[in-house]
């Protein structure tokens, strides 16, 4: 949603830690990586926990995007 990734918690998914940490520090950082080209996508900003009918989930405020082409050698 605009500039908000949700990330929902799947039983097993043990985000648990992860949850705990961003009441803590609600920065975050995650890292997607294209298997198929090598490309490399970094996104940060600040992380919240949220909680629904649907179960619990953090959303993640993106402030920073780093794209990165072609970086990983997949030989």
């Amino acid at each position: 949603d605009g500039d908000v990734l949700t990330v929902p918690d799947y039983p097993g998914n043990r985000y648990f830690n992860t949850f705990g940490n961003f009441l803590e520090n609600p920065r975050a950082g995650l890292l997607f990586i294209n298997f198929e080209n090598g490309d490399l996508l970094h996104l940060t900003g600040e992380a919240s926990v949220s909680w629904s009918d649907a179960g619990r989930s953090f959303d993640v405020s993106v402030r920073n995007v780093i794209r990165r082409r072609s970086v990983l050698t997949l030989d």
